[in-house]
């Protein structure tokens, strides 16, 4: 099973928190059970060409990396967990104090108008922050999908005590 590192990417590290957030007092059990099949790769990007090309026959990635993969024609299908999934929102912000207010609110104007979450969605397979704007094409809709309120870092002890377990539970 390929996996990106926890302590290298994002969306390893929000997998590793939504085992803890389903599986509760048994999520560090179910987590190094898992864990025991990982085959690292170097980021959550690189997860579906290992399953494309054969290497593992399966992984953990986001969504979207998995679909242009699907979308392309390779031997692969996506498959959300019934146990949770994830679905966490992209951010944007304004800085407070930054040297242009108004360019920074058209900005965000810009990249919150359903025409450009269109977009996102059906050129680059992003699901949107928008409840308006369908999911990219062949996706299921979030609410067929039991969808897990991960549970922030802190409630595991923080990063470091995270990191920590997690080399313990990958045998490191």
């Amino acid at each position: 099973m390929a996996s990106a590192r926890a302590d290298g990417s994002g969306s390893a590290m929000q997998q590793l928190q939504t085992v803890l957030t389903v599986f509760g007092d048994k999520g560090w059990d179910e987590y190094a059970a898992i864990a025991k099949n990982f085959v690292f790769t170097d980021s959550s990007g690189a997860v579906p060409r290992f399953v494309a090309d054969g290497e593992t026959s399966m992984g953990l990635t986001l969504e979207d990396n998995a679909l242009e993969y699907v979308q392309g024609g390779a031997p692969i299908s996506i498959v959300h967990l019934s146990d949770g999934t994830a679905a966490t929102p992209d951010g944007v912000a304004l800085v407070k104090g930054g040297p242009n207010p108004e360019g920074g609110k058209a900005f965000i104007d810009w990249a919150m108008s359903k025409s450009t979450q269109e977009k996102l969605a059906m050129d680059i397979g992003r699901r949107s922050v928008r409840t308006d704007v369908a999911g990219p094409t062949g996706t299921p809709k979030l609410s067929d999908l039991t969808l897990v309120s991960v549970k922030p870092l802190s409630d595991f002890g923080g990063v470091e005590a995270v990191l920590a377990k997690w080399r313990t539970a990958i045998g490191e």
